[in-house]
């Protein structure tokens, strides 16, 4: 059983803390380690030579460095005796890479932390970035705090649905009181679990599906570009990652060396040689022409959203009118305080979009073949997308130049 990081084993605890997700996200770890240590050695072995170094990987040690388990909180005393996390860091650019390796494996990965401790740490880092996850849903206008939060001790008890999946929560909800006969809690409690383990569930699937599509498609994030902070703390690993996922999609790109039944057009001397003809696309870089109605948007969003919030807060139902009013009726209603932070947030919005944006950066494309079958498997295709396809298709005068 998972004991909590007060020392306790309380339901709410257990149903948010699966040991099966936590053992998983440590075997996730346990493969970056490895994987670090591996790097060292590589960057060790390529010093004072001329051996071929490649981009991001060797050039800025990202092989070195990790990516995923960045830190974890230990649990220490305070100058009062107070017990506090405080946050170890496993990569910074103020550290060497096998600085930040020893570190690591006086907190996380050595022989003198057992099982037990290491499966504690994990959770506990599962546990801050669910209590992300929910301020952020907070943030959005998703849930909000029951009436009287704030003389409920236990934090996964203050909430209550506002724009999450019903159907799945009042699942959630059952299967609680099911499994747990006799249960002290009313059903305004169980149900605040019940966003709770949701949010959770979200959260760890989110970071599963980000690693397993690691391992499986788009390799190592040592390969793209890291971004750190003004401190040498890695803050962002997926910026560069993320705008090559469409490129799995494109037609030529194989992803495995041993497919069956390859076209002609693929093989050399009867075998697949994995290669495969790309466009090369210069850079097209425009300004935006929708910066001014992305702003308006954005503020009339913004202030949707605060009204919302606002709403909720007070149990009134004011959907109806916020849905169906002008951006002045609605800052009139907001009042001056909010409608300031809300054109400040739209302005940051649209300010992103002033500079000039490279239009071709990142394309991905496929052959009208399977533009075909995407639309099929879709129901898109009609008549009128076949007719497109056999004008595309057929023999022209540019086509045989």
């Amino acid at each position: 059983m998972l004991i909590s990081p007060d020392g306790t084993t309380s339901l709410y605890y257990q149903l948010t803390q699966n040991p099966e997700v936590v053992d998983q996200m440590i075997s996730y770890a346990m493969t970056e380690y490895e994987s670090v240590k591996r790097g060292i050695e590589e960057l060790e072995s390529l010093e004072g030579t001329d051996g071929q170094r490649i981009k991001n990987y060797h050039t800025n040690e990202q092989c070195a460095r990790f990516a995923s388990l960045l830190g974890v909180w230990q649990l220490e005393k305070d100058r009062n005796g107070k017990t506090v996390e405080v946050f170890k860091s496993f990569n910074t650019k103020k550290r060497s890479p096998r600085k930040n390796l020893e570190q690591a494996e006086e907190y996380f990965f050595g022989p003198n932390i057992s099982n037990d401790e290491r499966r504690a740490k994990m959770a506990r880092l599962l546990q801050a970035r669910l209590t992300d996850e929910l301020k952020t849903a907070e943030e959005l206008g998703l849930i909000t705090k029951r009436d009287g939060a704030k003389n409920i001790q236990c934090p996964y008890l203050r909430y209550k649905n506002l724009g999450l999946n019903k159907p799945a929560l009042d699942a959630i909800y059952n299967s609680i009181i099911k499994n747990n006969p006799g249960i002290a809690m009313d059903a305004e409690s169980v149900m605040s679990l019940a966003i709770v383990i949701y949010m959770n569930d979200i959260s760890n699937k989110a970071i599963m599906s980000g690693q397993e599509t690691e391992r499986v498609f788009s390799g190592n994030p040592a390969f793209y570009k890291w971004i750190y902070d003004s401190d040498g703390n890695l803050i962002d690993r997926t910026v560069d990652e993320l705008k090559r996922l469409g490129g799995m999609n494109s037609t030529g790109d194989n992803n495995f060396m041993d497919l069956q039944n390859v076209p002609e057009q693929y093989l050399q001397n009867g075998k697949f040689t994995g290669e495969y003809v790309v466009a090369e696309i210069k850079d097209s870089e425009v300004a935006s022409q929708q910066v001014k109605d992305l702003e308006t948007q954005s503020y009339r969003g913004e202030l949707t959203r605060m009204l919302y919030k606002k709403a909720a807060e007070t149990n009134e139902d004011r959907h109806e009118f916020i849905d169906g009013s002008t951006i002045e009726e609605l800052e009139a209603e907001a009042g001056e305080q909010l409608v300031k932070i809300a054109k400040a947030k739209a302005k940051a919005v649209s300010q992103a979009y002033e500079k000039e944006i490279n239009v071709a950066d990142g394309a991905a494309y496929i052959s009208d073949t399977m533009a075909e079958m995407l639309l099929r498997m879709n129901g898109a295709y009609s008549k009128e997308i076949e007719e497109a396809f056999r004008i595309l298709r057929e023999e022209t005068t540019s086509t045989m130049l």
